[in-house]
């Protein structure tokens, strides 16, 4: 049987997921229904809210190409949830070719039944052998 906190897990386990496919597919209109209107998303070189995160990726200064999400964790305190992922990201940044092994913590509110992105951020692994495992 499976447990309710279970299921929270897998759907936003599930949820992340789709949001990578939505990036490299350019679906904004899921993204801009996933995302909080006061969110954050902390890149390598920049730190943009959730316009310019939009905007950067139809520009096509951020062109998410392929993710490979290896490990995955989550947590969840009352209406927030943490994801923590694994992955390799490959990615067009100002027209340039660049692949990346990431920490990617990403930062969800539940509102009025929905999850909500309300904060993306990046972290450049420069080791395999780093684990997300449970904290």
């Amino acid at each position: 049987m499976k447990t309710k906190t279970f299921e929270i897990a897998q759907n936003l386990a599930e949820i992340s997921k789709q949001k990578w496919h939505w990036m490299i597919e350019g679906n904004f209109d899921s993204l801009d229904a996933l995302i909080h209107p006061s969110a954050i998303f902390v890149h390598m070189g920049a730190i943009l809210n959730k316009e310019e995160e939009i905007n950067a990726m139809k520009s096509g200064w951020i062109v998410p190409k392929s993710v490979n999400i290896q490990e995955v964790s989550l947590k969840r305190e009352g209406s927030t949830a943490i994801v923590l992922s694994k992955l390799q990201l490959a990615a067009e940044v100002s027209g340039n070719a660049v692949s990346n092994l990431f920490a990617v913590t990403e930062v969800y509110m539940e509102t009025e039944g929905d999850w909500k992105l309300l904060s993306l951020s990046f972290t450049k692994l420069l080791s395999e052998d780093v684990k997300i495992g449970e904290r």
